[in-house]
């Protein structure tokens, strides 16, 4: 079963156990690394986190410009 099949209540559900989950493992040295729950958590309950949104964009801009310096190198090379 997919996450987006999921009836809106149960998908909540499922996000503040996430978060709550995450948030312990924050707080604890018994569970390094689990945190990203927090993450998921909020995406669950419908929290879009702006700045990743910003950055993924800003990646997108600088990979397009590297490939297209690439492709110019090239064809002036042929």
């Amino acid at each position: 079963m997919k996450v987006k099949e999921l009836k809106p209540g149960y998908k909540k559900i499922l996000g503040i156990l996430a978060i709550i989950l995450g948030f312990i493992a924050l707080i604890t040295p018994f569970t390094p690394g689990a945190f990203w729950l927090l993450f998921i958590g909020l995406e669950l309950i419908g929290v879009n986190i702006l700045f990743l949104s910003k950055i993924e964009e800003r990646l997108r801009y600088i990979n397009s410009k590297i490939k297209d310096k690439f492709k110019r190198k090239k064809k002036e090379g042929l």
